[in-house]
């Protein structure tokens, strides 16, 4: 199945479409999703991405992350991923939208909406998606990315920047 995304100007607006493969190719700007799933305690759930994975595969990263379909919101998106990845079926109003940044590397423009996701349930990982997946408190994650940087998506890691400038205001 092809997917395709809507193309934004710098102010979000959909200016056009394409596929993911050209957005890719041709680094065409378009949306994403970031999410971080916490649990009660405040850990972090980051996952490995499958090998299989045509971007940065077998890196990690936070929750999930995803594009934005053409025609739907970010907020749908999020739960979609987090349906696909993880097998975590939510209400849209469960996830709080924390901040949004832009990501421009490789092979990705995207204008990336970030969200907090409160989560005490079960995570069934979809092996085509995701290789592993664990809790880290929030110094073990810390010392992880300090640790291992390069094991970590680029998008991933300046979300999680953003996220720590700004998690006691939000």
């Amino acid at each position: 199945m092809t997917e395709t995304l809507d193309l934004v100007d710098e102010k979000d607006k959909v200016i056009a479409t394409a596929s993911r493969k050209e957005c890719h190719e041709q680094k065409l700007r378009h949306r994403g999703v970031q999410v971080f799933i916490l649990n009660e305690e405040g850990d972090f759930f980051i996952q490995k991405r499958s090998q299989k994975k045509d971007v940065f595969p077998g890196l990690y990263e936070g929750g999930i992350t995803g594009h934005v379909l053409s025609g739907e919101t970010y907020k749908k998106a999020a739960a979609r991923e987090l349906k696909e990845e993880l097998g975590i079926t939510v209400n849209e109003n469960d996830l709080r939208e924390m901040f949004r940044f832009k990501i421009l590397f490789e092979n990705e423009h995207e204008l990336v909406t970030a969200f907090i996701l409160d989560y005490g349930n079960s995570i069934k990982i979809d092996h085509n998606e995701v290789e592993a997946g664990q809790f880290l408190s929030l110094d073990e994650l810390r010392q992880k990315i300090k640790k291992d940087e390069k094991e970590f998506t680029p998008a991933f890691l300046i979300g999680f920047d953003k996220y720590m400038e700004v998690k006691d205001i939000v």
